[in-house]
């Protein structure tokens, strides 16, 4: 019998606590499982990478991004990560074929998750070529990923109705070239007290594994991690009890320190910029959050994750993180995700998706207020990058405009260009209309509550040639 496995776990901030869920069976063509982590609101799908060179890793490659994606939103409450993997030794790619794209969808909306995220790998000379996919499913992911103006009424807060969001739903990242031993030498941290196995697939109970205890691992055999003990030999360990650090974290300009806390007065040495930090153990230090220990040129010491930029296994595991952020609405940390993402190597490769980065870190600024000028500068990387993308030129719109002291001047050029690539384009469509409702020499409809725009003779000439030209009429 066909069937894809969905194994799951729920994340709480920083208290590693986790929710245990049944595994639960998906056959194609049938309905759909039950859906699972039904009060989280933010939930993304993993599938079964596809193996089509038989290379036996595609369930394994799998499980180090679950791991991996878990790991980088631990920090976040209301968040969640499903893994959809064929049963037993069966491949997804023997039992879907061309069909896996739209299984991984169907698999996403049966468990109203709003990602979607599969993969594909092949080997050679022991170095695995890995790409990696991941798509929006439904609308709500696209409304919640929208940077929306918000004016203050006396005290309360209220959408202006000027808005806009990014383009794209599916995303192609950079293919990763990666050896096994990079992929899979590393050290994990225990995320609930457990057991180590003799064997994958349980055995022999060699000792108990504690919370906050960091292992190394040095392979991975279907759902279990294989870990080094100290007499030399292998213990078997869960994968639904670890987490997985990144490899190595960029801990510019941050505080080394002696132990894992937050406050370290006449312990720490400040790293200088572009120190990359092998990581060496994970442990979560209480309120203060989660640390990395790790190795640089400086000397070895603890620093918080939450201020490191983290080097995972695949980018689409930075961009990622930022979407849960963004939707969950904590802007500063999806600025911080965003951010690293563009700081990637490689992610220069696929244009579309590094454009869309610079979008949503110039969103998420926006969304927390930070001055427009940072968010209009991350817009000018993402227009130099896709200069044919509509969308970027009505955001960049739209940061002209959330400036004090807006001019309505400043953004008009950008509306025109978005509308001249695409006529259709929604967003710009609805600034323009909105704009047009403006009376010259009376205070906009928003003045009033937080916001106003200055707009002369001259802009609303070319508002009402924009409006004829492309049929727009008045809000």
């Amino acid at each position: 019998m066909r069937r894809v496995v969905l194994a799951c776990v729920f994340v709480f901030a920083t208290n590693p606590g986790w929710g245990g869920a049944p595994i639960k069976a998906f056959e194609p063509g049938k309905p759909p499982p039950a859906e699972v982590l039904k009060d989280v609101p933010v939930k993304a799908v993993v599938a079964e990478f596809l193996d089509p060179d038989n290379t036996h890793l595609g369930k394994e490659v799998g499980y180090v991004l679950w791991r991996e994606l878990l790991t980088s939103v631990s920090d976040q409450h209301g968040v969640g990560v499903i893994y959809a993997h064929a049963a037993g030794k069966k491949r997804l790619v023997d039992m879907l074929q061309d069909k896996y794209h739209e299984a991984a969808l169907e698999i996403a909306k049966s468990q109203n998750a709003r990602m979607a995220i599969w993969g594909a790998l092949t080997e050679s000379d022991g170095v695995l070529a890995v790409d990696t996919y991941l798509s929006l499913v439904g609308d709500v992911p696209q409304q919640e990923l929208a940077v929306k103006m918000i004016v203050d009424d006396f005290g309360r807060k209220k959408p202006s109705g000027y808005e806009a969001r990014v383009s794209r739903t599916r995303f192609n990242f950079p293919r990763v070239f990666i050896t096994k031993e990079q992929l899979f030498d590393r050290p994990l941290m225990v995320a609930a007290d457990t057991v180590l196995y003799n064997t994958a697939g349980r055995g022999k109970v060699l000792r108990q594994a504690q919370y906050n205890e960091t292992l190394h691992t040095d392979g991975v055999e279907g759902e279990w991690f294989r870990v080094l003990l100290a007499d030399g030999t292998h213990g078997y360990i869960n994968s639904i009890n670890v987490y997985l650090p990144p490899r190595e974290v960029d801990a510019s300009d941050l505080p080394l320190g002696a132990k894992p806390a937050e406050n370290q007065e006449g312990e720490t040495t400040w790293l200088p910029s572009n120190t990359i930090g092998a990581v060496l153990e994970a442990r979560f230090a209480g309120k203060s959050g989660l640390f990395f220990r790790i190795k640089t040129s400086q000397g070895e010491g603890w620093v918080p994750a939450d201020r490191a930029r983290p080097h995972f296994s695949m980018p689409l595991v930075a961009f990622t993180a930022g979407l849960y952020r963004y939707q969950l609405g904590r802007y500063d940390l999806a600025a911080s995700a965003f951010g690293n993402y563009t700081h990637l190597q490689g992610v220069e490769r696929d244009a579309p998706s590094l454009s869309t980065a610079y979008q949503l870190l110039a969103a998420s600024y926006l969304m927390r207020n930070t001055p427009a000028d940072w968010a209009l500068h991350s817009l000018d990387a993402a227009i130099e990058t896709t200069p044919f993308d509509a969308g970027a030129y009505s955001m960049r719109a739209l940061a002209s405009l959330s400036k004090p002291e807006g001019r309505v001047g400043d953004c008009l050029g950008d509306l025109r260009h978005a509308l001249d690539l695409d006529s259709e384009q929604a967003d710009a469509r609805n600034t323009v209309a909105l704009l047009l409702g403006i009376k010259p020499g009376r205070p906009n409809p928003i003045e009033q509550r937080g916001m106003s725009f200055t707009m002369t003779a001259r802009d609303v000439e070319t508002l009402h040639m924009m409006a004829e030209k492309y049929r727009i009429s008045a809000k």
